[in-house]
Order: structure tokens, then sequence, then C-alpha cells
């Protein structure tokens, strides 16, 4: 069973939180769970940096969101939602243009995530000037 979660960028601190989302006018909160003691914390967080995690892990154990990049070089993906709810990996390489590859390929999970697109924006810039 998938967990419905997503992550977040804290406004005060920059700190990624995950957890549940709170849509809300002016910003969105994530809640946090503690297990230790049942308690939670919530966090307001920027709406632009919110992405749902898809359900799969990356080579390492590590979860992939969406917003994550995957692989380098010519391989390097953006990790996208379609509008029909499907997870892809979204090519930005111009040669690779117009391939995607669904989430549960089993090639994802020998993928490494490399950082996303709100810590590195730069690197979609440079990948759209080749």
């Amino acid at each position: 069973m998938i967990k419905i979660k997503f992550r977040g960028q804290q406004i005060e601190t920059k700190e990624w939180r995950y957890g549940y989302l709170s849509k809300r006018s002016e910003y969105n909160t994530i809640r946090e769970e503690e297990l230790k003691n049942s308690a939670y914390h919530t966090y307001d967080v920027f709406h632009d940096t919110v992405g749902q995690y898809t359900g799969r892990n990356d080579k390492n154990g590590k979860e992939i969101y969406v917003g994550d990049i995957m692989g380098k070089g010519p391989l390097t993906c953006i990790v996208k939602q379609r509008e029909d709810g499907a997870y892809i990996l979204q090519f930005l390489d111009p040669i690779m243009k117009g391939i995607d590859i669904s989430i549960l390929d089993p090639k994802v999970a020998n993928s490494e995530i490399t950082g996303n697109i709100h810590e590195f924006p730069e690197l979609l810039t440079k990948i759209k000037q080749k």
C-alpha cells in the first residue's frame, strides 16, 4: 500500500518537511508526525516546493518525489505527475525529448536521485540550453 505523503520546503528555515499536506490560500502546511509520542508538528511551506511521494524508492532506498531529478548526462530525467495521475520520468536532453518512462518501470529502481528542481534550478536551465 502506498503512503500518501508530501514534502515541502519550510518557509522559515528552508528545511525539507515530510508528511500530510494542507492547502491554504496564502501558504501550504505540512504536518509531520512524531512516532515516539504520537504528536505532530505543522510547518508552513512554499507552494512551489510541494511534491507528492510516488510510492517508489531509488537504488539507495531514498523516496522519490515529484520534482526530483534522476540520472546524469543525457539520461537526466525529472519526476512529474501527468494529468491522469500517473508518475513519469521525463527526459530533459533535447535528443530524448518526448520520451517518458513510467515510475513503475523496473529500471527506475536502479536509478539514483541526483537532486531536485527546487535546490538545483540551474541544472534545468543548463540542460535545456544544450
